[in-house]
């Protein structure tokens, strides 16, 4: 199976570039009017393109697919954000790389497959991007709907009192990863409105939830 690496220049980010994997299962000469189905397949925040079970599920899916790591994490450079600010941005990388497929590869998005924070702007790319009208399925892998995040409070409290920010020390594909989180950013992140979904998610798009009921992350 023939794995395609790609970098784009972004078009809503001077200097940013977009890297990411197309895994071609579907090799045969056969053209739909319509475009070649493709699997999109978004990471979580502070994520990348290969965490979890990406790869494997690339391998297995039965259509083409492509990951990518969304601005500021891991092989993409440019500013990432908490909150709703990066939430736009999200979306916009989502265009970009669409754009990228249809116009070299005549692809058309088939399939989305969206964890946590990849699911969050995965709905909301669903609810508003022309293209999510010809989506037959979605996946939502313990994607976020309720904004608070309790959890994360009770660890940063003490050090927003003291400081008034936290450093938010994680490892991104073995990588260090530091980010400085303020009180602002987190009211920016609660506050960002999930209620689309009610109103304009496809009718005709199929939806599997997987949730861990005891996920103390993102309750379910």
């Amino acid at each position: 199976m023939p794995s395609i690496k790609f970098q784009i220049p972004h078009p809503d980010e001077d200097g940013c570039v977009l890297t990411g994997i197309i895994e071609q299962r579907d090799l045969s000469s056969e053209t739909d009017p319509r475009g070649k189905p493709v699997a999109l397949i978004f990471h979580g925040a502070v994520g990348h393109k290969d965490y979890l079970f990406f790869r494997q599920l690339a391998e297995r899916l039965p259509i083409d697919s492509c990951r990518f790591d969304f601005r500021g994490n891991h092989e993409s450079n440019g500013t990432w954000h908490l909150g709703e600010k990066g939430f736009v941005n999200d979306v916009e990388d989502i265009n970009a790389v669409v754009a990228y497929l249809k116009a070299q590869y005549g692809y058309r998005v088939d399939l989305v497959v969206g964890h946590s924070r990849g699911s969050i702007v995965g709905i909301r790319w669903m609810c508003t991007a022309p293209e999510a009208r010809d989506v037959s399925g979605y996946v939502n892998l313990s994607g976020r709907y309720r904004m608070k995040l309790h959890p994360y409070l009770d660890r940063w409290r003490k050090e927003f009192e003291a400081a008034g920010f936290y450093i938010w020390k994680t490892r991104v594909a073995g990588k260090p990863f530091v980010l400085r989180m303020t009180p602002e950013h987190v009211n920016d992140f609660e506050e960002a409105d999930t209620s689309l979904v009610w109103t304009e998610f496809p009718r005709q798009t199929d939806v599997l939830t997987i949730h861990g009921m005891a996920d103390l992350v993102v309750p379910p």
